[in-house]
């Protein structure tokens, strides 16, 4: 093996049974992620990566891909501005992906601007992810890339987004987590602007949907590095399985929630309020920039007195001015739920799973789960 990876963060499996899942250890303690600084590689992975080219390729080789770019076979560089999407990243390339991060810890994708040195980065970059309309100067830049481009939009079901009240009707079924409930018809992936074009890009808060995403983003990468390629299939799908696992395990966690509304600062937590039937009831609109209308905030108010909710949730890195009013008007605690768009040394945990599993944990216990 040329590359030997830390062990996945899960806390525990709980319940949930991981049959030929050997490669996944148990302890989120045992992770050292960090946000990567701007430019460099994501920090250590959290599943142990396969590794098929250390015997069967040369690492100085050369591959030339349909669109004529030459693909070094031990890196590809990927660029991306959401932390969510740069974790899957490094957990399925391990050492044969090089990640930048265009996003500072604490930033909101929304808010993502580019040096011109980012830019060059973007340029170079052999794949560049993004959900268009989420960081409109990434949009602008990936037009330039020497590489491919890819709108997870085109590769993920986004749900339609409302300025405020906005949980999505997945029409779930025995936890399918299906999109019976939407009606994608006249979405334009490719043309919605920073309003999102009316879907909700914060498709990363629901585990399953991450999950389907990781085997995708393994082709991907496998296209570029072909002499990589069985081991970004590999740990794709051992990413994908753990994902689900959780998935599985906080379903259960928050089955039989005594309170199914929850007051966030903006509208980021509906997918996660769907794939766990709970409802979002969100202060401000997707775009965190947008402010309320006094009737929309008397509606929130209401919400809160008639189903006893004792929690209204802010942000780790977003403004609490409004949240902190409104639950000192109300007698209410002030909770925190991260909605993942990047870390910061106020996020309640160093890696994906972490912070996922302290917002299951604070739900549980506002809810009363």
């Amino acid at each position: 093996m040329s590359a030997t990876q830390p062990q996945i963060g899960l806390r525990r499996f709980g319940r949930v049974g991981l049959v030929g899942v050997a490669s996944i250890a148990a302890l989120a303690g045992c992770t050292n992620t960090t946000p990567a600084p701007e430019g460099s590689a994501s920090a250590g992975s959290e599943v142990h990566a396969h590794d098929h080219s250390a015997d069967d390729h040369d690492h100085g080789s050369e591959a030339t891909q349909p669109s004529g770019v030459p693909v070094t076979a031990g890196t590809v560089k990927v660029a991306s501005a959401l932390y969510p999407v740069e974790w899957l990243v490094k957990e399925i390339g391990g050492d044969h992906v090089e990640v930048i991060s265009l996003v500072t810890p604490g930033q909101d994708a929304h808010d993502v601007e580019l040096s011109p040195s980012q830019v060059q980065q973007v340029a170079d970059a052999d794949v560049v992810l993004r959900v268009k309309g989420l960081a409109p100067a990434l949009d602008e830049a990936a037009t330039s890339t020497k590489g491919t481009n890819i709108d997870l939009a085109t590769l993920v079901e986004l749900a339609p987004g409302d300025d405020h009240d906005h949980d999505h009707d997945h029409g779930k079924d025995d936890h399918g987590h299906s999109s019976e409930g939407h009606d994608h018809d006249g979405h334009d992936h490719d043309g919605h602007d920073h309003d999102h074009g009316g879907v909700d890009p914060h498709f990363w808060l629901d585990p399953e949907k991450l999950a389907d995403l990781a085997p995708k983003l393994a082709d991907a990468l496998g296209k570029q590095n072909p002499p990589n390629a069985k081991t970004y299939e590999e740990n794709g799908a051992a990413v994908a399985q753990a994902l689900k696992a959780k998935d599985t395990e906080w379903e259960q966690a928050l089955k039989g929630c005594q309170i199914k509304p929850f007051v966030t600062t903006h509208a980021a937590f509906g997918y996660f309020a769907s794939a766990y039937d709970l409802k979002q009831v969100p202060i401000k609109g997707i775009n965190p920039d947008s402010e309320p209308t006094a009737e929309h905030l008397q509606e929130v108010r209401t919400t809160i007195q008639k189903n006893g909710v004792n929690t209204v949730f802010a942000e780790p890195s977003a403004t609490k001015a409004l949240a902190t009013s409104l639950a000192e008007d109300l007698k209410v605690e002030i909770g925190t739920l991260d909605p993942l768009e990047s870390l910061s040394p106020d996020s309640p945990g160093k890696t994906y799973l972490e912070v996922m599993q302290a917002n299951v944990d604070a739900i549980t216990k506002a809810n009363r789960c």
